[in-house]
């Protein structure tokens, strides 16, 4: 009785990993990037990835520069401390279940400062090193990074001492339910 349910949460919890369920999407990417480096400008480079319908386009300007002491001190004054985790019991004729629960707190992802500036430590660490050492001069093309949500990839349009704009394309990846959807009956 609980093996489906187990299988059916191992397969959600997973699918984002699994590489044949977003083969196809890992070969768009691959081709927009390869027409994105076989562009010469870094406009027509841009123009690329803005022009890819499938996918999300953004650009940013990231901070290179650490975020001032007084900003990353008020910032950990603010997160929310961890509720104490609460134990919960339930039982029937037919079962029983003993189980350790804890409060999650809202993540307001570190976005923007109160100056509007968007600094490059509050990337992921990996995200970092990649964009550190592939985006060193306008019209530099990362590799295609892969996240659990989507394949990443970004074009620098400017590089200073101390900031970093870029223009990204972000190919979302499918759902389970999704894929699941289009799986033969």
């Amino acid at each position: 009785m609980a093996r489906p349910i187990l299988v059916e949460r191992f397969s959600v919890r997973n699918s984002r990993t699994i590489p044949r369920w977003h083969a196809p999407l890992r070969a768009a990417a691959d081709k927009v990037r390869q027409k994105v480096l076989a562009a010469q400008e870094t406009k027509e480079r841009i123009a690329l990835l803005k022009g890819n319908k499938d996918a999300k386009f953004n650009e940013t300007a990231w901070q290179l520069t650490p975020r001032p002491a007084e900003t990353a001190a008020e910032k950990s004054k603010s997160v929310p401390q961890t509720t104490a985790p609460t134990k919960a019991a339930v039982a029937s004729e037919s079962y029983s279940i003993e189980a350790t629960a804890q409060v999650a707190q809202v993540l307001t992802p570190p976005d923007k400062d109160a100056d509007n500036k968007i600094y490059f430590e509050d990337l992921e660490p990996e995200l970092q090193n990649v964009l550190r050492a592939q985006l060193q001069k306008p019209g530099d093309v990362s590799a295609l990074v892969e996240t659990p949500g989507a394949f990443l990839l970004f074009v620098a349009k400017e590089k200073s001492a101390t900031e970093l704009s870029v223009a990204s394309f972000s190919l979302p990846k499918r759902s389970y339910d999704e894929w699941l959807s289009q799986q033969p009956a």
